[in-house]
């Protein structure tokens, strides 16, 4: 019989070992192309057999206390003195927490309460005997162990915490902000704060680390820090508890290392809290029921009351342990008549915990649940949309653990599974094996706390999801559920073995928790730090202009673009630069100062017009674009300006002429920083002589101007072109904001010559530095803007200004909503032709030329345009935007015949004024020799696709290549994965790795030998795949040295060109893969590249190499030889233009920007171009026959068109 016993149970191991291999299969899977489902089957197979073998119940049960051992009861009366103390100062605390200003004593009476009741609940009930664990350690090991154990999560979570992440986001500044206040104003000591939507005891602990490690990142984030490292230990309590010290060991071991927890421990925020007190409550309570003794009830008690004046998730704990009691009520005979009192306890010492931020909720309910409101998934929705959204979020949040997890960059590894491998592993176990033991209560406790917490991701905001922050409840829940199944696993292996084989349990379980150490680490410290999606979550821009600002000084005059204007982390972290001025996101230059200060300006990545407007009018300044070390899209401009530099442009062009008439022979030209002259004791010329000033005058504000002119002898003052005054005198005028041409003519005589203004609520002052630029480069160029404050265009303006081109994005609201617009002006028109008008905005605009209306959208953020035929020269422009929405913005554009679509450039535009100047034609494409290359169109075939994750589904797509059976290869970017379509864009199938998982396809192509390249640009690897998604090998790499390479071009020998773009040069490859070639360097002379993004070979073999850095196509011949260039549209590199090579020799290149499709001749010429209002962001393309495949990215699909030549 023993015998027989032995290998039943020897069996039931062995079939538990099968179904956790078995489950290590389908995880290896099923992030694999079409393998969910399959994946997912196994996954059940596995779990029925783990089920199966395991279902016999081998762990302690939740079991009822010992019984007292009668020891002396002369404590208990001044145990029950001290809870009854305890209240006292829970009262009086609560008394003066009433005021919405509570000072120190409410606090100091709440914490007094806290301790005062566990005191008491100790000494008021006698010792009772504690139940024996069978084996352990021996204690001083265990100790040894565990104090290894805690430093070593807590030296993950501390190792360059101010480095890892890099930026300080919005929100860990904003509680550094009120740890800061709290500390320097005494009687500010808030129960609630609004800003973070939270109960302020987060903040006590940020100003108790600010107090002894001094302000600062570091001590902001070692709260956190400290939290995560006390999840570890509580987990090690809990298990031990419940399994034994060796569970208890690496159960902690796997808590110390989830990248998950170290993700959260290291960002100052107040969700890792939240599987702290998940943890601690449950400890609490485990041994509470175990011992019966009121103090443990006491601990969970107050522990919970604590949680809920933490996260937001922690508030649906309580129902997790009303479900666990009532659980137990029903189950468990007699339970009602042993625990009442202990229950009783935990919701008295819950409720003193809680008990401020109780009383807060019930005077001040709707500030205290507003977030919730604004995050729930119900906002803005029909029941029938939301019960959509509900069950997508449910799905995505289920496979969250294990398939596709959080994308915020913030939160995790974007689409990074939440659990580790194997950790994903024993978790479906553990889930199936609680689902089938549901009636145990703390499997029971797993399940329902699972589902609750899972819950706060599952009702949030949809388009967020899997949200791995409102549902870090289940990152305690899933874990302990994965360690149940492990535990149970390790049980069997007792039972089979004995307690004489018990150590040897260790050799495999090393190994695998070195495994589950190794790939958590690697996750966090290696690829989330390289990945720029995470780089860039943390206030990153924000932070810089911090750092930036401290390092130069506070004696420099900064300039920070409106989106970062005094953020919660500028405030932090530069606290000592106070003031520093608004770069408006509709500013334009030159700058409004008297350049006495080196002036420092700071911005957005998406300014880039902005920028190069700096460049242009202050050529020797020291520019600075900042991106990451590892490489990616710029993230910041610097900009820096020395006083000489600000002045250089300052002032009023003077020429001298000999004669009172502006028209002789010219004596002296210069440059006058003002006109102020004393001629008194004598002129500077010799008389007759007269002088003429040109220039620009900068207007600082919209409103009335009293101009003054004092002068010897005949005088002239014109602004824009109009004659303001004739004689010496004053004129009051009203003047727009902005720039406005001024030409003051004045003869020389003996005498004063001063030019005074009195700009709005400002007295009488010449003027001076600051108000007037030389021409050129500063010019009036724009249109009047006239902002209305109704809806109707009526009445005066409330704001008027000059906007040198309408490509507005109004982060400030220049006027409340809902309000109007109106620009007017002229439009030069350099060559007569049918010219397009466009516009996208937020809200309704309308363009006029010569007051027909030409094109007009009321459809936010969709452009429409319309077409004219115009004569040269001026025309009449105007223009009018509706505001009454959020991201107001608007954008104008035109198509001049035979060039591309863009932004009406400043210099093509003029306010209204008394004259113009004579008309300079713009630049044409170059017109090269004749080509051979016709006309052709574009004809919509099929759009495939829409964003998602599912099979056709894409996000973010970059290429597009197609074989010769004519099945056709995406590269979804977003999903890192490639997917095959076939001719008639039905999906086939996808694949996501080689030796190791995609991270960031780019390019494709398809060789001679059918084999399919995949360029991934983070790693910088060439991937190898059969059509059918085989990996076949490799070749590039860290050995190839490239830097986030965008582009791949194949030439009909096999010759693989791949664009280096951080590197700024050409690699080519072989066939084989061995490295053959190169071409280029980083410049921008002939041959140099500034950040390239994609390459083609023609029959001949010549190159053409988008050179988006510097704006132009190059081309060179077969040995890299510079041959000729032309000038192609504003892009950036990371959604970079891309071409393909028609069979007639003519280039079709995308331009992302504009969303447009080119054509050019082989020389350069313009030959057409497509795509107005169809695509978003186009990236890259391919040609097929007469079929051309784009990579509509933005838009996440891929359209198809037909070339048609045009006869």
């Amino acid at each position: 019989m023993e015998g027989r016993r032995e290998r039943r149970t020897i069996t039931r191991l062995a079939l538990a070992l099968l179904a956790v291999a078995l489950a290590l299969y389908a995880q290896s899977r099923i992030r694999e192309p079409n393998q969910l489902e399959l994946s997912l089957a196994l996954y059940g197979v596995a779990a029925v057999v783990f089920v199966a073998a395991l279902r016999q119940r081998r762990e302690p049960p939740l079991a009822p206390p010992a019984e007292a051992d009668g020891g002396p009861a002369r404590w208990r009366p001044i145990g029950w003195a001290l809870v009854a103390l305890s209240l006292l100062a829970c009262a009086l605390g609560l008394y003066s927490f009433r005021e919405p200003r509570p000072q120190n004593l409410a606090w100091w009476c709440y914490l007094a309460s806290m301790p005062l009741l566990l005191l008491g609940l100790w000494l008021g009930q006698s010792t009772l005997k504690l139940p024996k664990l069978t084996w352990r350690l021996g204690l001083r090991l265990e100790h040894l162990l565990v104090v290894a154990l805690v430093l070593f999560a807590f030296a993950l979570r501390f190792y360059r915490i101010a480095e890892q992440p890099l930026g300080v986001w919005y929100d860990e500044a904003d509680n550094g902000l009120w740890a800061r206040l709290m500390m320097q104003d005494a009687t500010y000591r808030p129960v609630y704060v609004e800003s973070t939507n939270l109960p302020a005891h987060f903040l006590y602990l940020v100003v108790a680390s600010f107090r002894l490690f001094g302000e600062g990142i570091v001590a902001l984030r070692l709260v956190t820090a400290l939290f995560g490292t006390l999840t570890v230990w509580a987990t090690y309590l809990l298990a031990r508890e419940l399994y034994g010290v060796r569970m208890g060991l690496a159960a902690g071991f796997i808590m110390a290392v989830a990248h998950w927890d170290v993700n959260f421990s290291r960002l100052a925020m107040h969700g890792i809290s939240t599987p702290f007190f998940i943890v601690m409550v449950a400890y609490w309570l485990v041994r509470g029921l175990r011992s019966g003794r009121y103090v443990h009830f006491g601990l969970a008690g107050v522990a919970l009351g604590l949680s809920l004046c933490f996260y937001v998730p922690n508030r649906l704990y309580p129902f997790v342990l009303v479900f666990l009691f009532a659980h137990l009520l029903i189950t468990q005979r007699g339970f009602f008549r042993r625990y009442y009192r202990q229950a009783l306890l935990l919701v008295l010492a819950a409720l003193i915990a809680f008990a401020p931020v109780a009383l807060f909720i019930v005077k001040w309910p709707n500030v205290f649940f507003a977030r919730t409101k604004t995050t729930s998934i119900f906002k803005d929705k029909t029941p029938q949309e939301a019960l959509v959204a509900l069950r997508q979020n449910a799905v995505k949040h289920l496979l969250m653990f294990n398939y596709r997890g959080d994308g915020n960059g913030r939160h995790n590894l974007p689409g990074e599974p939440m659990l580790d491998f194997v950790t994903s592993v024993f978790f479906v176990l553990g889930l199936a094996y609680c689902l089938y033991r549901w009636r145990d209560p703390w499997c029971a406790f797993l399940l329902v706390g699972f589902a609750a917490m899972l819950s706060g991701g599952v009702f949030s905001l949809d388009f967020e999801a899997p949200q791995s922050l409102r549902a870090i409840g289940t990152l305690a829940f899933a874990h302990l559920i994965a360690f149940a199944a492990l535990a149970r696993l390790w049980q069997e292996y007792d039972y089979a073995f004995g307690p004489r084989w018990r150590g040897y349990a260790w050799v495999a379980l090393v190994p695998l928790l070195a495994y589950i150490g190794y790939t958590n680490i690697d996750i966090y410290f290696n690829q989330q730090a390289k990945d720029f999606a995470v780089w860039n979550a943390y206030s990153t821009p924000e932070t810089f202009v911090a750092r930036r600002m401290l390092e130069l000084g506070p004696d420099k005059d900064f300039r920070v673009i409106s989106l970062y204007f005094q953020t919660p982390t500028l405030r932090f972290l530069a606290p000592e630069i106070g003031a520093y001025k608004r770069l408006e996101t509709t500013d334009s230059m030159p700058l409004f100062d008297t350049g006495d200060r080196e002036v420092v300006l700071f911005i957005d990545a998406e300014r880039r017009a902005l920028y190069e407007e700096v460049r242009r009018y202050y050529p020797g300044g020291q520019y600075e674009e900042i991106q990451p070390d590892f490489g990616g899209p710029v993230v910041l401009y610097v900009c820096r300006l020395t006083p000489a530099q600000v002045r250089g442009i300052q002032g009023l062009a003077g020429t001298y002429y000999r004669g009172e008439t502006w028209d002789g022979e010219v004596l002296q030209q210069r440059q006058d920083q003002q006109v102020a002259f004393d001629w008194s004791g004598g002129t500077p010329i010799p008389t007759p002589f007269s002088v003429e000033w040109r220039g620009t005058l900068r207007a600082p504000k919209y409103g009335d101007y009293r101009i003054s002119l004092r002068a010897p002898a005949a005088v002239e003052l014109y602004l824009d072109e109009t004659l303001v005054l004739d004689a010496a005198g004053e004129a009051q005028l009203t003047l727009a904001e902005g720039n406005h041409a001024l030409r003051l003519r004045a003869v020389g005589a003996p005498g004063m010559l001063d030019l005074y203004w009195s700009p709005p609520g400002a007295s009488p002052q010449i003027i001076g530095e600051g108000a007037l630029y030389t021409n050129p480069p500063v010019t009036n160029n724009g249109l009047l803007g006239r902002y209305y404050p109704n809806l109707e265009w009526r009445g005066e303006p409330a704001l008027a200004k000059i906007d040198p081109s309408l490509a507005l994005y109004f982060h400030i609201l220049l006027l409340p909503r809902p309000y109007t617009a109106e620009w007017v002006g002229k439009v030069n028109i350099p060559t007569p032709g049918n010219y397009a008008f466009g516009v996208e905005s937020i809200d309704d605009s309308w363009v006029y030329v010569d007051e027909r209306l030409v094109a007009e959208t009321h459809v936010g953020n969709q452009y429409n345009q319309g077409h004219i035929t115009l004569t040269a020269g001026l025309h009449d422009i105007r223009v009018r935007f509706v505001d009454k929405s959020n991201w107001s913005h608007i954008n104008l554009y035109w198509q001049p015949p035979n060039q591309p679509r863009a932004i009406i450039p400043a210099e093509a535009l003029f306010p209204p004024q008394g004259s113009y100047p004579q008309l300079v034609e713009a630049a044409r494409p170059p017109s090269g020799v004749a080509t051979e290359q016709g006309l052709a169109e574009l004809d919509p075939v099929a759009t495939w696709g829409q964003q998602g994750s599912g099979p056709a589904q894409f996000n973010e797509p970059r290429d597009v290549a197609v074989d010769a059976r004519g099945q056709i290869y995406v590269a979804d970017t977003g999903n890192r994965r490639v997917q095959v379509l076939d001719s008639a864009g039905q999906f086939l199938r996808e694949w996501n790795r080689a030796d190791q998982p995609l991270v960031e396809p780019l390019a494709l192509a398809v060789n001679a030998a059918g084999e399919v390249l995949v360029l991934d640009s983070d790693p910088g690897w060439i991937y190898r795949f059969s059509v059918e998604g085989n990996y076949l090998g490799k070749f590039g790499g860290p050995e190839a040295q490239l830097y986030h390479p965008r582009g791949m071009s194949l030439a009909a020998d096999g010759t693989v060109t791949v664009v280096d773009t951080g590197g700024g040069r050409l690699i080519q490859f072989d066939a084989s893969g061995a490295k053959s070639g190169g071409y280029g360097s980083v410049g921008n002379a002939p041959g140099e590249f500034l950040e390239p993004t994609d390459v083609t070979t023609d029959a001949w073999g010549d190159l053409y190499v988008v050179d988006t850095g510097n704006r132009r196509i190059q081309n060179l011949d077969v040995f890299g030889r510079y041959k000729r260039e032309w000038a192609i549209p504003l892009a950036n590199a990371y959604n970079g233009p891309h071409l393909a090579l028609a069979k007639d020799g003519s280039l079709f290149a995308t331009a992302p920007e504009l969303g447009l499709i080119q054509r050019y001749a082989s020389d350069g010429t313009l030959l057409g171009q497509w795509g107005d209002g169809l695509l978003h962001v186009p990236v890259n393309l391919t040609i097929q026959d007469d079929l051309l495949y784009v990579a509509d990215t933005l838009n996440h699909r891929v359209q198809v068109f037909r070339i048609r030549e045009l006869n």
